[in-house]
């Protein structure tokens, strides 16, 4: 009898140090695997070569970046002082078209946001981002933590007019390995 039980704790033991394995095993990619589905699920949810959304509060900007996978956000300012200047107007109303639709068909897994900091309940988020130069583009992705907590980061900025080719290689080079994820698994 004595055993027979030293026996079976000997297995029980056993039992649990492999599940503790397995469970560790899966740990370390249940996160990875929580990321992807949440991008897809989320970028699901975007119809694709959706027109860019245009922010109205600094809390309504909290909830897309927090909410979706991959956000560019487009800071801009309507100025008076641009009208007196027909070039830079163009060059202006060139660049909002471009984050307006073109660059959403050209990368339909990105939210594209545009944010007019002409607007004073917006003008806050000058200040939150380190705004200096307009238009500026922020590249934002929502990330998982080893410990499985989500938060968002910040992972690049620039400053100044881009066409559509410029803007679309910015885009790929700061968040190319996180397309490709939202891309297969909508291919799925």
């Amino acid at each position: 009898d004595e055993r027979d039980l030293k026996l079976s704790n000997i297995l029980e033991q056993t039992f649990f140090e492999k599940n503790q394995a397995v469970h560790t095993y899966f740990s370390k990619y249940l996160a990875q695997l929580i990321l992807i589905l949440v991008s897809w699920l989320t970028c699901s949810s975007i119809s694709h070569a959706q027109k860019a959304e245009q922010i109205n509060s600094p809390i309504a900007m909290n909830d897309v970046i927090s909410n979706y996978a991959l956000v560019v956000a487009y800071f801009y300012q309507k100025d008076g002082a641009l009208k007196a200047n027909k070039e830079l107007y163009e060059q202006h109303n060139r660049m909002k078209e471009i984050v307006h639709r073109e660059a959403s068909e050209a990368i339909p897994e990105v939210l594209f946001i545009k944010i007019n900091l002409s607007d004073p309940r917006l003008e806050s988020l000058k200040e939150t981002y380190h705004i200096t130069e307009l238009p500026t583009f922020l590249l934002f992705r929502r990330m998982i933590k080893k410990n499985n907590e989500v938060y968002t980061e910040l992972v690049s900025q620039k400053s100044g007019m881009m066409s559509l080719q410029e803007l679309v290689n910015f885009v790929q080079s700061n968040l190319g390995n996180e397309i490709a994820q939202v891309r297969k698994a909508w291919q799925e």
